[in-house]
């Protein structure tokens, strides 16, 4: 097994990829300041607006403060009335979602969303879910948009060797293609092809100062994918390219936008120890913090800029001491310190294809309160789940069998913030409908029936429905094809055996089953065996015919005359009459012109 250090594993990330889409979308230029909203709040930013102090995350009223020439385009909200409700496999509903004005795009304070020069959105900071009793958050858009993107992608690195994790981003071992381009170039010959590739970055790029010419292959790799997204996409994308994910992810980050950034192996560690912790991939969670807090506990106070900004440098520092092995299991404790020395041992885990296509919508208080206006919701959010499902059969030729139902009840008075007993839900599957056309309506149907099945179902302040549990798709005529059509039988062979000297082992036949068999054949081939065994069936025949008949004069004491023996003959054992082209015997197998036995033998 090759080591960590032959591996080659690449990072692609698109830029404020909502930003761009919406760039797209509209035609704005990249230059001009450009956010998208969410329920009042900027959640994509593009790098034009950046240096005005907008962040991602801000109130758009404040954006705007910042930056008076700020676009702002919310995010597309769909409803009942707008979104279509019955979609199939032959409708143009995967072109329609890359519309430009999109379907059903309502702005919270009921005008279009759009291009405007400030936000479509209530200004009024205090309301969190502006009208969203009546429209819903849709992210087809940017869906649709990443499909593309990983479309291009799957060209270059096969679906076995990509892991998606996110929307925007994908990690891909590319170990094999890039060891296939070293037979091909030289290291000389790659690093000119990486001066013609805009944004690469590399400490290293001659024969003399490279340590892993895979990994310069693998940028070669990375700035063709990057090339070839652009120009079918118009989107931009940074990459990092080095051994392992870990300091492929962080080297993506390091030279954006529309750049690309490969590390040595030696150059792995420095990395990772100059970043603060909550930036390292891995410990951006629970144990993140564990960490920070261990630290925290550990080293002198400092002033109130960076009092809880912890770098990976001190983790590695405060690991040696006798206090680390108290608070982190000895696995734990032995990861951490080959993390900070730049090493991540974790392979690809294959994942392109979406487990589950789920909608979701929250009601907040008091909930919905009756079954009309929960039917309602469901209806719109099958629409959701029916759209993603037309898409994700269209792409992976593949049909969810199974409907899942999430639900959740109103907060319980005096239960503690953030336990579980304090907003009761569930969850409950059932079976998807089968139907050939799929509609939203079926799909709400039976997502209703699995809720009101739950107890105090009413009121809801949550609800989400998910299609899972996929099978491939058989086409209708291929499936009887293969019932009609021989496959894998092979044809009735005329010619004559194989020479001895040339004899037919079993995996030099065509059937490919052990000893030459022939598979199990169709309805077809069963009609073609029994046409072939007629004229046996009547030679069988005639044959009995004619050696009844010279039974019959043989029990008649009349001699067998030449005609008659010239078709069959008696045997001298059981005087049964055979046919005359046979050699033993058909009632006692003794063979033919054979001796009878003595009967009386000689006495001694």
């Amino acid at each position: 097994m090759a080591s960590d250090r032959d591996r080659v594993i690449l990072h692609v990330d698109l830029d404020c990829f909502y930003a761009q889409v919406e760039q797209r979308r509209l035609g704005v230029p990249s230059s001009v300041p450009l956010g998208v909203v969410q329920w009042n709040n900027l959640i994509a930013v593009n790098y034009a607006a950046r240096p005005f102090g907008v962040k991602r995350g801000m109130g758009a009223a404040e954006a705007l403060k910042l930056c008076p020439q700020l676009q702002c385009i919310e995010v597309e909200k769909i409803s009942v009335d707008t979104f279509s409700s019955t979609l199939t496999p032959d409708s143009d509903c995967v072109d329609d979602l890359a519309d430009d004005e999109g379907v059903g795009a309502v702005g919270a304070g009921g005008a279009a969303a759009g291009h405007a020069n400030g936000p479509s959105v209530d200004a009024d900071p205090d309301n969190d879910t502006p009208a969203n009793t009546e429209v819903k958050v849709s992210l087809r858009r940017y869906r649709k948009a990443s499909l593309d993107v990983m479309a291009v992608v799957r060209r270059y690195i096969p679906e076995a060797k990509l892991e998606k994790c996110g929307i925007d981003e994908v990690f891909g071992d590319v170990s094999d293609q890039a060891m296939e381009l070293l037979r091909k170039m030289t290291v000389d010959e790659m690093a000119a092809d990486l001066k013609r590739v805009p944004g690469h970055n590399a400490a290293a790029d001659d024969a003399a100062e490279v340590e892993s010419p895979a990994l310069l292959a693998g940028a070669v790799l990375c700035g063709r994918i990057r090339a070839a997204v652009l120009a079918e996409t118009g989107f931009t994308l940074s990459g990092g390219v080095s051994c392992n994910k870990t300091v492929s992810k962080i080297a993506s980050a390091l030279h954006k936008p529309n750049q690309q950034t490969v590390l040595q192996p030696s150059e792995g560690a420095a990395l990772v120890l100059a970043q603060p912790v909550h930036k390292v991939p891995l410990l951006r969670g629970k144990l993140g913090r564990s960490v920070r807090d261990f630290v925290l506990r550990l080293r002198p106070p400092r002033p109130a800029a960076d009092a809880t900004m912890v770098t990976m440098a001190e983790v590695s520092l405060h690991l040696e001491d006798s206090a680390a092995a108290a608070a982190f299991s000895a696995g734990t404790l032995q990861w951490l310190q080959s993390l900070c020395r730049g090493e991540d041992h974790s392979g690809i885990t294959p994942r392109m294809r979406p487990k589950s296509l789920l909608a979701c919508k929250s009601f907040g208080q008091p909930g919905v309160t009756a079954v009309a206006e929960l039917q309602r919701w469901l209806l719109l959010l099958a629409a959701e789940v029916v759209d993603r499902t037309v898409e994700d059969t269209a792409i992976f030729n593949r049909r969810p069998k199974t409907l899942v139902v999430y639900h959740s009840g109103l907060r319980r008075k005096g239960a503690a913030a953030g336990s579980r007993a304090a907003t009761p839900s569930c969850t409950r599957s059932t079976r998807m409908p089968s139907a050939k056309v799929l509609t939203a309506e079926m799909v709400a149907d039976a997502a209703l029936a699995t809720i009101l099945k739950i107890e105090a179902a009413l009121p809801c302040s949550r609800a989400a429905i998910a299609a899972t549990d996929f099978a491939d798709v058989v086409p209708e005529r291929e499936s009887i094809a293969r019932f009609l059509t021989k496959t894998t039988s092979p044809p009735i062979d005329t010619d004559p055996p194989p020479h001895p000297a040339h004899p037919t082992t079993p995996a030099a036949t065509s059937s490919g089953r052990k000893g030459g068999r022939p598979p199990k054949r169709p309805l077809e081939a069963m009609f073609a065996k029994i046409a072939r065994k007629r004229p046996a069936d009547e030679a069988r025949t005639s044959d009995t015919a004619a050696s009844a008949a010279a039974a019959a004069a043989v029990h008649q004491h009349a001699p067998v005359s030449m005609d008659m023996a010239d078709v069959a003959w008696p045997c001298p054992f059981c005087t049964f009459v055979n046919v005359a082209h046979t050699f033993s015997c058909s009632m006692c197998d003794n063979m033919k012109g054979a001796a009878p036995p003595d009967i009386n033998p000689p006495t001694p």
